[in-house]
C-alpha cells in the first residue's frame, strides 16, 4: 500500500510504501508522528465504513420487512388470495437482493 500525504502538519509532501515491515526514522518535530496518525485515521475509516454500510444495509432490510408485514396485514388483500401474498414477497425479496447487490459496489 502506498501513503501518500500532502500538507498534514510539518509534511509537505510524502510518498511512503507500506509493504511488510516499514520503519519509519528521522529527528524530532520531522512528522515521523503525523505519518502513523495518518495511517491510523485512515485504517479506522475504512474499519467504520464497514460498519456503517452494514447498519445501512440492515436498516434497509428492516424497511422492506416492515412493508412486508404491512402488505400482508392490509385488508385490501384478500386474505385468502396466497398467490398474490407470495407474489409481493417475491418483489420484496427482489428488491433486497438489488438494494446489497447496488449498496456493495458503493463501499470505499
Amino acid at each position: 500500500m502506498e501513503l501518500q500525504l500532502r500538507n498534514i502538519g510539518m509534511i509537505k509532501e510524502a510518498d511512503i510504501i507500506l509493504d511488510g515491515l516499514t520503519l519509519i526514522a528521522g529527528e524530532n518535530d520531522t512528522g515521523k508522528s503525523t505519518v502513523s496518525k495518518a495511517l491510523y485515521s485512515i485504517v479506522a475509516g475504512l474499519n467504520n465504513s464497514e460498519i456503517y454500510y452494514n447498519i445501512y444495509i440492515n436498516n434497509n432490510i428492516l424497511s422492506i420487512l416492515d412493508d412486508i408485514k404491512r402488505i400482508l396485514d392490509n385488508e385490501i388483500i384478500n386474505k385468502n388470495n396466497i398467490d398474490a401474498k407470495y407474489h409481493l414477497l417475491d418483489t420484496l425479496l427482489d428488491d433486497i437482493k438489488d438494494i446489497n447487490k447496488n449498496n456493495k459496489d458503493d463501499i470505499i
